[in-house]
């Protein structure tokens, strides 16, 4: 193998930093750089944290995968050059106005490429990169495919620390309902019912006209004050711990559990009609603790429901109804005074079951 690797870059500043930029392919941007992993004894001016394989090996199928059925696209891996044995910038070309094309060269044999200082640093994008030369023990080969870049020069650890810290954590991460909305759009509809049918599920619950949530849940984008009841990801939530809970449920084909799930929320609209829609005083009903309380209580109510075969809206509303005595929902009652954090929504629903009939022996049952 050749131990030059060159790059072309145009030369210019991104805010405060001179940075040449250009694009190569990931296995030779992999092939130059290490991560300074930090480790609090043998390492602890190191900057990258600790590596999730499985995240690695994501990224690797995803630039693997690249094609043009598909557009895939991701940002600049960020490198940083910390010491110039080995390396070489030639101006090619300088740009009126400002500005000037560079050809990079490195000699990969005079760098350091230990993960302990390395002469180039992957200040961002080292899940990208880990596995771009290939792994032959899992079977994965060298990336060929092209990666924007951006190398600084000179940069110290605490700068490139700095650096790191402002792409991962300053940013504004994205709002969980619309990317589990775009996840939705951007897969075929029956797709997403097998690898995530919580996800299908509650999008028809947001569109569909005869669901009690329809139109009154947010799935991203503007926000228009007071129309939405829940997110898309409470929803979800919801409607994950009740399929979880749910030992029949999941038999059925998919638009008879999108049904059965819409019967009985709507069920508990009717059952709690002031509750529903009176947001400011019944704030923990159509909040996150109360709807997974709600979707835990229907996974159990559902399955008694069809082992009756009575799954008709009527037939939940009967059933729902008679669980209201069991809990107060106004936000001042003593019940819901200081309901709040992970244990909420478990012990709203154990209050509430005590209404549900006894357990029955699933042996005896045929579905």
């Amino acid at each position: 193998m050749d131990n030059l690797v060159v790059l072309r870059a145009v030369v210019g500043e991104a805010l405060s930093v001179k940075v040449y930029r250009g694009f190569a392919p990931l296995s030779e941007l992999a092939r130059i750089s290490r991560p300074d992993v930090f480790h609090p004894d043998t390492n602890p001016r190191g900057t990258q944290r600790d590596l999730n394989v499985a995240h690695a090996k994501e990224a690797h199928a995803y630039a693997g995968n690249a094609s043009q059925q598909e557009k895939r696209f991701w940002p600049e891996i960020v490198l940083n050059i910390r010491r110039m044995r080995g390396i070489k910038i030639t101006t090619l070309q300088k740009v009126k106005g400002g500005g000037e094309f560079v050809k990079i060269t490195v000699n990969v044999q005079q760098l350091e490429l230990t993960e302990i200082n390395p002469s180039i640093s992957r200040v961002d994008g080292n899940h990208r990169l880990y596995f771009a030369q290939g792994d032959a023990k899992r079977k994965l080969k060298p990336l060929a495919t092209i990666s924007p870049f951006a190398i600084t020069q000179g940069l110290s650890p605490d700068d490139e620390l700095r650096i790191f810290r402002d792409i991962n954590n300053e940013q504004r991460p994205m709002n969980t309902s619309h990317l589990d909305n775009v996840i939705y759009r951007l897969m075929p509809e029956h797709k997403v019912f097998v690898d995530k049918r919580e996800l299908w599920i509650a999008e028809q619950l947001s569109k569909r006209e005869t669901s009690p949530f329809a139109g009154k849940v947010y799935v991203g984008g503007k926000k228009e004050k007071g129309r939405y009841l829940i997110t898309l990801r409470g929803l979800e939530s919801a409607t994950k711990e009740m399929l979880g809970i749910s030992q029949i449920a999941g038999k059925l084909d998919q638009e008879k559990l999108y049904k059965l799930v819409e019967n009985y929320w709507a069920a508990v609209q009717e059952t709690w009609p002031s509750e529903w829609s009176d947001t400011k005083n019944y704030k923990l009903m159509t909040n996150a603790p109360g709807l997974s309380a709600l979707g835990r209580v229907g996974g159990k109510l559902v399955d008694t429901q069809l082992r009756k075969g009575r799954v008709k809206r009527e037939d939940l509303l009967t059933s729902v109804a008679q669980l209201r005595q069991f809990v107060d929902w106004l936000k001042t009652s003593e019940m819901m005074r200081g309901m709040a954090g992970p244990g909420a929504a478990k012990r709203i629903a154990e209050a509430i079951e005590k209404g549900l009939p006894g357990e029955v022996d699933l042996g005896t049952i045929e579905v």
